[in-house]
């Protein structure tokens, strides 16, 4: 067994670069992420600097390809990213909404225009996603959510200056407009 893997089982679906990268994350996990985690949960939000960071370590939107300022990686890095995340038990910094959800949806339903605008600051934690979702008659849980992709499209907007999100990205449908 990997003396790096917490886990209590022998994993082979990663190779020596998603390793190589795991010591990364865990490394990055313990020097700006847990050190912080107990000032963060009192102001109720991350420090903007552990964005910046993570976007410089090459922690953010790692699988949404280079021409959007992404490593273009595959699924597994994410993999890896989203358990050394929890193993350091810091859920606090929204890299995974922020990457893997937001920056996702941007990728898969944005405009040219809109990946060449949000994507590359994303990738380096200039912006930081997040997403809100309604629908109609929908209340206030998304369990009654059912998105149709092809009915909806992507709409990025700017927050109010004093959340800690600068932009946020909401679906829309284009029958309720």
């Amino acid at each position: 067994m990997n003396e790096n893997n917490f886990l209590s089982i022998e994993r082979t679906i990663f190779d020596e670069e998603h390793e190589i990268f795991r010591s990364s994350v865990r490394r990055f996990m313990r020097e700006h992420v847990i050190p912080n985690m107990d000032k963060w949960n009192r102001q109720g939000h991350p420090d903007r600097d552990v964005w910046l960071e993570a976007g410089k370590h090459g922690l953010l939107c790692v699988t949404i390809p280079p021409e959007y300022g992404g490593a273009g990686a595959d699924r597994k890095y994410s993999a890896v990213l989203i358990e050394e995340q929890q193993r350091a038990n810091a859920a606090g910094p929204g890299f995974v909404m922020h990457s893997e959800i937001v920056a996702g949806y941007i990728y898969r339903f944005g405009t040219e225009e809109q990946k060449q605008k949000w994507l590359p600051k994303m990738a380096r934690g200039e912006l930081i996603g997040s997403l809100a979702m309604t629908e109609p008659r929908g209340g206030q849980t998304c369990a009654p959510f059912r998105p149709r992709p092809a009915a909806w499209r992507a709409t990025m907007s700017s927050m109010a200056p004093r959340l800690s999100s600068p932009m946020a990205i909401s679906l829309t449908s284009q029958s309720s407009r």
